[in-house]
């Protein structure tokens, strides 16, 4: 091997090992915004119930649920941004595969699980929801407020 094939060999290593880390650092950062955002949701919620209970907070009423949905718009975006870097990454990593000579690499084995767009449309479908029953309780707090029911 020449000098310039084993630079080019090291240079195509490297790269590989830094799409492994860049994987894996969108994967754990997709998957803590989609693992906390729950949690805050239904912390939302509660809260949201609290203050409808008193006879209080009027203003509250309508900004809390206005807010739950502007989140869920940002978290769905974040979310949407980051699909396309991951297809980048996965990409490559075939591509180095394929330099490597390896045949049943983990980029290619990626790509073929079954689930793959099932599971990426699950999770936009579970934000796209959220962020309707937030725009709908919006919606009726308005409505109440202008009818003067609260």
């Amino acid at each position: 091997m020449s000098v310039f094939e084993n630079f080019k060999f090291q240079t195509f290593l490297k790269e590989y090992e830094d799409l492994g880390y860049h994987l894996r650092l969108i994967a754990t950062f997709r998957i803590g915004v989609l693992s906390v955002f729950p949690a805050l949701v239904g912390a939302l919620v509660r809260f949201m119930w609290e203050i409808s209970q008193r006879e209080y907070g009027v203003l509250l009423r309508i900004l809390l649920p206005f807010g739950g949905f502007i989140a869920t718009i940002i978290v769905v975006l974040v979310d949407r941004r980051l699909v396309p870097f991951y297809d980048v990454l996965i990409k490559r990593g075939q591509e180095l595969e394929e330099v490597f000579d390896i045949h049943h690499g983990i980029y290619h084995r990626i790509v073929t699980l079954p689930a793959t767009f099932a599971l990426r449309m699950v999770s936009l479908a579970t934000l796209i929801a959220i962020g309707a029953l937030f725009f709908a309780i919006f919606i009726v707090q308005l409505v109440a407020l202008i009818e003067g029911t609260i």
